[in-house]
């Protein structure tokens, strides 16, 4: 069959445009979305192609690329000291950067005793730091103190420590499961006041501090 020059171009014309269409679909870019959770420890993305690599810049200066992953969906899931300052992540020819910027919930303190005595133990309570209802106790009576109903949204509480306004204060390293439980101290009487101020600190990995306050009223109080 006899084609003139110009069916000629016409053929070619139309090969042309399939190959740039088949061209553009296999380089065009992919719609990535992602979130993080529990204090930027937590990512998860998803994209509407497979994504080929994930690059997790951590708060701490380390970074981790992930080049196995091949499939829409990324989740990383975190723990204590994990925290994610961004993630870059690939899909088709797009990348997109996601940063992460931390709630900073401080930790709310939470610091309660009880008296004991001869034996039996009355039930743990928090007073006020204003002193109207203090923890009285006499100087040989050993007064619990204890910080687990402690609490922080962000899960990231690092230290504690504990003043007992005597110039004792026992502390605590660093954990991540719970404050202080049962902490035991006898007050004592040389050169003290008749009222102590008892200190819950807490700290998280942001330098945030929560503190909590008990007084406790020395009942038999002697001066020197």
């Amino acid at each position: 069959m006899h084609r003139t020059p110009r069916t000629w171009l016409a053929v070619v014309a139309v090969i042309a445009a399939t190959m740039s269409a088949g061209h553009t679909a296999a380089d065009s870019g992919a719609e990535i979305t992602a979130s993080f959770a529990d204090a930027c420890r937590d990512f998860a993305a998803h994209s509407s192609k497979d994504i080929s690599h994930v690059v997790v810049r951590y708060a701490d200066g380390h970074v981790v690329k992930d080049e196995t992953i091949n499939r829409p969906d990324f989740a990383l899931d975190g723990g204590p000291g994990d925290e994610i300052a961004s993630a870059s992540v690939k899909s088709a020819t797009t990348i997109e950067r996601f940063e992460c910027e931390p709630a900073g919930h401080p930790p709310a303190a939470l610091l309660e005793s009880r008296r004991c005595g001869f034996a039996n133990c009355g039930d743990w309570t928090s007073v006020d730091s204003d002193g109207s209802h203090e923890q009285c106790s006499h100087f040989e009576d050993q007064i619990p103190f204890r910080g687990t109903n402690s609490t922080d949204p962000d899960g990231d509480i690092v230290s504690w420590s504990i003043d007992f306004g005597d110039g004792s204060a026992p502390v605590g390293g660093a954990w991540a499961d719970a404050p202080p439980a049962t902490v035991g101290h006898v007050f004592d009487s040389t050169g003290l006041q008749p009222f102590l101020t008892v200190t819950l600190t807490l700290t998280d990995s942001a330098g945030q501090a929560g503190v909590d306050t008990i007084v406790v009223c020395l009942v038999d109080f002697r001066p020197d």
